[in-house]
Order: structure tokens, then sequence, then C-alpha cells
């Protein structure tokens, strides 16, 4: 793989683990919101509607697929960062031999 591929690879899962680190900031801002308005609920003598639970699971579930994805995209990442070095080490060597 060139140097320009790899770099461009490299820049690219940098970008989309941002994303997803946005993503879950989001998720996490909704799930706090859903937090709060469930405690009043209960804080009410009431149980928090069935409703609100299941989108707190679904949105626990996306979390939990991001997170995974963000865990893919830093595992690539770093592959590319590590065949970025190579391919420098193998231009210098490749010059200076």
């Amino acid at each position: 793989m060139g140097l320009a591929v790899a770099k461009s690879s490299q820049m690219f899962y940098l970008g989309n683990k941002t994303d997803l680190q946005f993503e879950l900031q989001k998720i996490s801002a909704e799930r706090k919101q859903l937090a709060s308005i469930m405690q009043s609920a209960s804080a009410n003598g009431g149980s928090p509607p069935a409703q609100l639970q299941a989108q707190d699971r679904q949105l626990e579930q996306k979390q939990k697929n991001i997170e995974t994805q963000q865990k893919a995209a830093t595992t690539l990442q770093e592959t590319m960062k590590e065949l970025v070095k190579k391919e420098v080490d193998l231009a210098f060597k490749g010059l200076f031999s």
C-alpha cells in the first residue's frame, strides 16, 4: 500500500472515529434526559412509562453498537498509522542506503 493511500485511510478512520464519538455524546444526552423524566415519574409515585423504558433500552443498544464500531475504527486507524510509519521508514531507508 502506498504512503498516500495509507495516510488517507488513516485520516478517514480518524474522521469516522470522531463522528462516532459525536453520536455517542448525543445518545448520552438523550439517555440523561430520559433518566430525568423517568426519575420524575418515579418521584411522583408512579412507575416510568414502558415507552420511555423501551426507548432507553434502544438507545443503550445503539450506544453499544457505536462503541463496537468505534473500537474497530480505532484498530483500523492504528493499523494505518503503523503502515504509514513503515512506508516512511522504507522510503528513507531506500534514499539513504
